[in-house]
C-alpha cells in the first residue's frame, strides 16, 4: 500500500453483477431500524451507495463499470461502517476489505479485533441486525458456550 494511506481500511469492489448496487442497499436495509439511512444514487461517473449515520456523517462507495475501491477514514463511525461492509462481503459479495496492515478484516466481527473493540456496543447492536453478530441477549445468556468457542 502506498505511503500515503491513512485509514482504518480499504476496500475494492470488482463484480460483474449489474444490479451489485441495488444488492448492497437491499442488503443493509436492516442497519434503518439504528437510525441509519442507505440509499443509491445514480450518476454519471457510477452507482453511489450511500450509507448516512444519525449524526449527519456518511460513507460513499462509488461503482463504475463493475469496480471501485476506497478508504474507510478514521471517524466516528468507522467500526460501523466496515461492519456494513463486511454484511456486503457476505450477502452480495465480490467485495474485499483490508486494514492499513494488509490484514483482511475477520468475517465475523470481534470484540477483540481493534477497529471494533472501541465501539462494540454499538457494533454488536447494528452486527446484531446484519446476522453478523450474536445480540447482546443472546450472548448474554450463552457466554459461557461462547467464550469456550471463542
Amino acid at each position: 500500500m502506498a505511503k500515503s494511506f491513512r485509514g482504518v481500511a480499504y476496500w475494492t469492489v470488482s463484480t460483474k453483477k449489474a444490479d451489485w448496487t441495488t444488492l448492497a442497499c437491499n442488503a443493509l436495509k436492516p442497519v434503518e431500524q439504528h437510525g441509519m439511512k442507505v440509499q443509491v444514487v445514480s450518476g454519471p461517473r457510477g452507482d453511489e451507495l450511500v450509507l448516512s449515520f444519525p449524526d449527519s456523517s456518511h460513507h460513499k462507495l462509488l461503482i463504475t463499470a463493475g469496480n471501485g475501491r476506497g478508504v474507510v477514514r478514521v471517524s466516528e463511525n468507522a467500526g460501523l461502517f466496515v461492519v456494513c461492509l463486511m454484511a456486503l462481503r457476505k450477502a452480495v459479495g465480490d467485495i474485499s476489505v483490508v486494514t492499513d496492515s494488509q490484514e483482511e478484516v475477520p468475517t465475523i466481527p470481534r470484540q477483540s479485533f481493534p477497529l471494533f473493540e472501541h465501539d462494540w456496543p454499538r457494533i454488536q447492536e447494528v452486527g446484531g441486525s446484519l446476522s453478523m453478530v450474536a445480540s447482546g441477549a443472546f450472548a448474554s445468556r450463552y457466554a459461557p458456550v461462547l467464550d469456550r468457542l471463542f
